[in-house]
């Protein structure tokens, strides 16, 4: 089976911006519009006697020539809708709320390696400056790059001139100042006092380096940092900066890196930046049926989840919006709720998934940054990676090494250790104490899966596989006993630790339950395939073999006690995780003479809360773990059910 890889590091600046006195919403965007019509001018250009300038040959881009395709990423100002690339995503990302327009620069700019630098924009400025006293073609569409006057911090956008041009983008074939790897580039979102043209400066310049002219991802991510805001607002691939989870987590969304299983956006941006779907009344939203038909149910942030009760129609996500939303009770950090997200998926543009077996319900949680007033400047005080995919493969201890045989980096799951509250999953890129010193130091890439017998080896595990999807055939449920599980997730700022105030420790019980199925439907007099979703609160039934791990926590959830109950034939298994869930291994810590990177397994029923071991159901503890039974909370043993407690693990009542 051939191997194709997508090797697309992104090196990405972005000025840190007070958050204080003007800031309204962030629909409004942080530095560009994320309404109405944006024109960029886009340069092309090379360092010569740069070390690398002979190093990547490509047939779409010679030295000394523009590329083949100099248009090919944005549509031209004449043309609204045609086939760029970046004017297509913004478009359809935004039902056509955001137009982003282009025009290259007709000529190569070459500037010898020793003055081209690094963020060196006089160096750009005095070469373009240079050129067009030569050349004339630019200077009747020079107008059209001077439409808005930015207002930072969330603030309305004003559509008029500034004598500042909008934005420009610089590519580079090669410029080894930037970095000696394909697709790298920042954006810098700020009033540059250059003259430039006919300008007295520049708004919004961003330049990377793409020898090959495929820059589809970079640029794409670094003009949404331009109205998102910095490098914590990465996702779907960490970047740089902190994260939420000790590995960086893959995903999809407008901000998501390299390292994602979509090139798509999500519910969540769409939500962030008000981009609503003409046709509907809320930006985010799906059909609920009731007593009369079918209503559209908006779905806010912040708002209790008791209201989402129901059976929800959802159709595909793209081109719909249609998304389902579910605040999560808890978790222990005041400071970062979380939220289920669930969206349909069946388009196959190249703005999402790639082929019709990855179609389905794509489930996935966020992490704080629900606030729509706040620019969160500090990624310290809220971190990167703020989406978690829940893909319907599950969560597992998995076992890493390299596989000689197959000269490959393995992912090989652990059947009989399914980890669904703390597990690594297939979209992560889990981090390995590579040198055995105790200490979580690489980022391990997965270039197969020894999935039984079988290697499945052509791509990365965290660009995604037809299991990722909730749909038929697959798992068709989320519940309280299922892999992945509907409990919050626990969270561990990374690297910077020390300044975790906000992290979650435990990971809570929500009793939410989600049936999906397909089924067709006819919504805005239109009949099409939808995916049909059941959502349940306070079902805290165990109907099959669950293995545990973690701090784990069973809290009443405002008038609701709730009463876990463990059905007769079933175990409940609490055990010591092997996936690491903090960076360095407590050497006085051990098990069986081993070290972890996790703690010991405990769970904590709180007052007015109860676990009932059915008929023929059994509780079991191992590798040291502990139930506390608080005060006012219940432990029940039904008639023929048992308690097995091996290896030091201990039930603690008070």
């Amino acid at each position: 089976m051939s191997t194709s890889f997508r090797f697309l590091v992104l090196l990405l600046l972005f000025p840190v911006l007070s958050t204080k006195a003007f800031c309204q919403t962030s629909e409004q965007g942080i530095w560009l519009p994320t309404h109405g019509d944006l024109n960029v001018l886009v340069v092309y250009a090379e360092a010569l006697n740069d070390p690398d300038y002979e190093a990547h040959p490509s047939t779409e881009w010679l030295p000394g020539q523009l590329p083949k395709q100099p248009d090919k990423y944005f549509d031209s100002v004449a043309n609204r809708f045609s086939s760029g690339y970046i004017s297509g995503y913004f478009e359809t990302a935004s039902y056509g709320a955001m137009a982003i327009h282009g025009i290259s620069y007709p000529r190569l700019i070459q500037i010898d390696f020793g003055k081209a630098g690094y963020s060196n924009t006089l160096a750009i400025t005095k070469a373009l400056n240079e050129a067009a006293k030569s050349s004339g073609s630019l200077r009747r569409n020079l107008e059209l790059f001077d439409r808005w006057t930015p207002k930072p911090n969330f603030e309305p956008k004003i559509n008029q001139p500034d004598s500042l041009i909008d934005a420009i983008v610089v590519i580079w074939r090669v410029n080894s100042h930037i970095s000696s790897v394909n697709n790298t580039g920042y954006c810098a979102p700020n009033n540059q006092n250059v003259s430039v043209l006919s300008f007295k400066g520049i708004n919004c310049f961003s330049e990377f380096q793409s020898w090959d002219n495929n820059a589809n991802v970079v640029l794409r991510h670094e003009l949404s940092h331009a109205i998102y805001g910095g490098n914590n607002f990465h996702t779907g691939g960490a970047g740089a900066g902190t994260r939420t989870f000790i590995p960086s987590i893959g995903g999809y969304s407008m901000l998501s890196s390299w390292d994602s299983h979509s090139y798509g956006f999500n519910g969540w941006d769409r939500g962030r930046l008000g981009w609503k779907n003409p046709r509907k009344k809320f930006t985010t939203s799906a059909f609920k049926r009731t007593v009369s038909g079918l209503a559209e149910q908006e779905f806010k942030q912040r708002r209790p989840q008791s209201f989402s009760n129901g059976v929800y129609l959802m159709r595909d996500f793209v081109h719909s919006g249609d998304a389902v939303c579910l605040r999560m009770p808890g978790p222990d950090s005041p400071r970062l709720s979380q939220y289920l997200w669930l969206e349909y998926h069946t388009d196959t543009s190249r703005y999402d998934y790639p082929d019709t077996t990855r179609h389905g319900v794509y489930a996935y949680m966020q992490v704080g940054k629900d606030d729509k007033g706040n620019t969160y400047p500090n990624g310290s005080t809220s971190p990167g990676n703020y989406t978690f995919p829940l893909p319907a493969s599950g969560r597992w201890d998995f076992v890493y090494y390299h596989d000689s045989t197959l000269n490959k980096n393995v992912l090989k799951k652990k059947y009989d250790t399914p980890n669904p509250i703390v597990g690594d999953h297939f979209l992560m890129r889990p981090l390995l104490d590579d040198n055995r010193d105790g200490v979580l130091e690489k980022l391990f890439i997965a270039e197969a899966l020894i999935d039984g017998s079988k290697p499945i080896t052509d791509h990365y595990m965290i660009f995604g596989n037809d299991d990722d999807a909730f749909k038929p055939g697959t798992q068709t449920r989320i519940g309280v006993a299922t892999n992945p599980s509907t409990n919050t997730l626990v969270t561990y700022s990374y690297p910077h630790t020390r300044n975790a105030s906000f992290n979650a420790d435990t990971s809570f019980v929500t009793g939410l339950d989600i049936r999906i199925k397909d089924t067709l439907a006819t919504i805005e007099n239109a009949a099409e395939r939808c995916a049909l979703v059941a959502v349940r609160w306070n079902q805290f039934n165990i109907d099959n073999n669950v293995r545990w791990c973690g701090n784990i926590g069973l809290k009443p959830v405002g008038a609701v006690k709730p009463k876990l109950t463990v059905d007769s034939g079933c175990v409940l298994l609490l055990d010591r995780s092997l996936t690491p869930m903090q960076d360095k291994i407590n050497k006085t810590d051990t098990l069986n003479g081993q070290l972890y990177f996790s703690p010991l397994t405990a769970f904590t029923l709180y007052k007015g809360t109860q676990l009932v071991l059915k008929k023929g159901a059994t509780l079991k503890l191992e590798g040291n773990s502990t139930l506390y039974v608080r005060k006012g909370a219940s432990l029940i043993f039904e008639d023929g059910s048992k308690l097995e407690a091996k290896n030091g693990s201990i039930v603690y009542v008070e």
